[in-house]
């Protein structure tokens, strides 16, 4: 067996080795003990015990009186109900320190004697939180830009097409143009050829108004769309025939049917959309 003293030292050296640190406070509002962790934690250089535990706080660093006097307005608190634990939330500027802070009342049969006050250093717990908020931001961040990427390639893939076929037209017409320039004067251009390349220039015209039509009603649906709720829905959108063009829609918009139907499909089509889904179906 150890005498008082010496197990009162090895509880101390026990104490003093604990993560947390902690103070008690008794009824007349003294400190009267309190651990090294405490100290260490909180960089404390002047001597405290049987200090005057408000007086601690009114000398404390002006930066960490906002801790303390949180702590001081809990005292009441804890004095009319000594069985119940208060845990603050804390952070240090002074000390650029996250704290949890348990305050909790000391009662032996049924007589208050005073307050502990304990102490957890939750600064590396809350780097960690904010170190994955900030890479699910970054996540998210770069999940946006890839469904944009793919939305403009989608908008790229379904106006390369006719875009083409607008250049096609226009080659088609230039050359109508040089032979109806050489035929003027021409005594074996009849009025009938002269007819025909009317005509042909009129095919022409009609293809570039319905390639425009199309380019037109892509980006148009595509603006309405993205300024509204996108819906979680995916859906295929089927291929569709237009003089000749085969048009692969990747733009799954709520309008989609209406377009196709000027297109020329008549089968019934459901779509719900949300255009800057990452993946989508096609």
């Amino acid at each position: 067996m150890c005498c008082g003293s010496s197990c009162g030292l090895y509880l101390q050296k026990i104490v003093d080795r604990i993560s947390d640190g902690y103070i008690i406070v008794n009824e007349d509002n003294r400190i009267i003990d309190f651990n090294k962790t405490f100290i260490t934690m909180l960089d404390i250089h002047s001597k405290i015990r049987n200090q005057d535990f408000y007086e601690f706080i009114k000398n404390s660093p002006r930066e960490s009186i906002e801790t303390f006097e949180t702590i001081k307005e809990t005292f009441h608190q804890i004095k009319e109900k000594p069985n119940q634990t208060i845990v603050l939330d804390r952070f240090d500027k002074n000390l650029n320190k996250y704290f949890s802070v348990e305050i909790s009342g000391i009662v032996s049969n049924r007589n208050f004697l005073g307050i502990l006050i304990l102490f957890k250093d939750t600064t590396q717990h809350m780097l960690d939180l904010q170190t994955i908020s900030d890479n699910q931001e970054t996540l998210m961040e770069k999940e946006r830009l890839a469904s944009l990427g793919q939305l403009i390639g989608g908008i790229a893939h379904n106006l390369k097409t006719p875009i083409m076929s607008i250049s096609g037209a226009a080659e088609g017409l230039t050359d109508l143009i040089k032979e109806y320039e050489t035929s003027i004067g021409d005594p074996e251009v009849t009025i009938e050829d002269h007819h025909e390349i009317a005509k042909d220039m009129t095919t022409w015209i009609a293809k570039i108004k319905t390639h425009t039509e199309y380019m037109s009603d892509v980006i148009g649906v595509v603006l309405k769309n993205c300024s509204l709720k996108a819906d979680k829905a995916k859906h295929k959108i089927p291929m569709v025939k237009d003089m000749g063009v085969e048009y692969t829609f990747k733009l799954t918009i709520p309008a989609y049917p209406a377009i196709l139907t000027k297109r020329g499909v008549k089968a019934p089509i459901k779509i719900k959309i949300d255009c800057l889904e990452k993946n989508p179906e096609f």
